[in-house]
């Protein structure tokens, strides 16, 4: 009998309360939970992703860590995405907390480029499909109009998704580039990236926004896809898998 899995749900509770350490300042809108621990996937090794979501903000507001106390410590503030994103990232004991800080006119902007203009950039694409995997924190009235203009997946951006990933290697390559030279690293390297493509072809077909550079949890996610190859059953292997 297997041991039931371990009950990661204290991590939200944290997330809530270290929203709140926000939620009181000017320009604060609303705050999420993503990643991991969002989509009920959490581990011992998880860490939290919160981003909070702002009207006006001054990065000033944060220059002094908002979270506090024994036990905490800050080890990032900086910005990202060409300076529209600030990180900070803290430990809390031994868990790992990331908190990013953007405007709701940055989002508005992605969300547009995305849905409106079918741009496949991988960090968008995982960023607005990780919005709707995401767990409201605080402001769930306001998170819910980017809910329903972000589930509908536009026939153009899927169109774009697969045409951007159709590209794989014949097997006679990987094996005469990879596997006839003992190169063991161009040929996994190969096959990864065909394994990416094919991702972002299935994500055009299921009308998901998704990014290819984001390989954890890869097989989880496939089976979340309504269209997906199906399983094999027995020993059969591919020819490629059958030279090696």
């Amino acid at each position: 009998m297997s041991s039931p899995a371990p009950d990661f749900s204290w991590r939200i509770d944290l997330a809530r309360d270290i929203a709140k350490h926000y939620a009181g300042r000017p320009g604060f809108a609303f705050a999420i939970l993503g990643g991991s621990t969002a989509r009920g996937e959490s581990d011992a090794w998880s860490d939290l992703d919160i981003l909070i979501y702002w009207e006006t903000f001054d990065p000033a507001s944060v220059e002094t860590p908002p979270l506090s106390g024994e036990g905490v410590r800050r080890f990032t503030w900086r910005t990202t995405f060409a300076d529209e994103v600030w990180l900070e990232q803290y430990f809390i004991g031994a868990q790992k907390i990331d908190v990013a800080h953007a405007q709701v006119s940055w989002w508005d902007r992605l969300v547009g480029e995305v849905l409106d203009q079918a741009e496949a950039t991988d960090w968008k694409q995982g960023t607005i499909g990780g919005f709707l995997e995401a767990i409201p924190l605080i402001g769930e009235a306001a998170c819910e109009p980017w809910r329903e203009r972000i589930a509908h997946y536009p026939d153009a951006l899927g169109r774009k998704m697969i045409e951007a990933n159709l590209f794989f290697y014949p097997p006679w390559f990987i094996e005469h580039q990879g596997l006839a030279r003992n190169d063991l690293y161009a040929y996994h390297d190969m096959l990864i990236e065909m394994l990416r493509h094919l991702m972002g072809v299935l994500a055009g077909l299921n009308r998901v926004c998704f990014s290819t550079e984001k390989f954890k949890r890869i097989g989880q996610t496939a089976e979340r896809f309504a269209i997906r190859p199906k399983r094999r059953r027995g020993p059969a292997r591919s020819a490629v898998h059958a030279a090696s």
